[in-house]
């Protein structure tokens, strides 16, 4: 069960980035800039 909460949980996160990069929304993307950067 607690599997299931992490898969929507991931689900809801891509889809909310999707529509923020859509958006040109930059709050969603800079976290995953941050997690590029060395």
């Amino acid at each position: 069960m607690l599997q299931t909460q992490v898969n929507q949980k991931a689900r809801m996160e891509l889809a909310e980035r999707a529509v923020a990069i859509k958006l040109r929304k930059e709050p969603v993307i800079r976290k995953d800039c941050r997690r590029d950067r060395p």
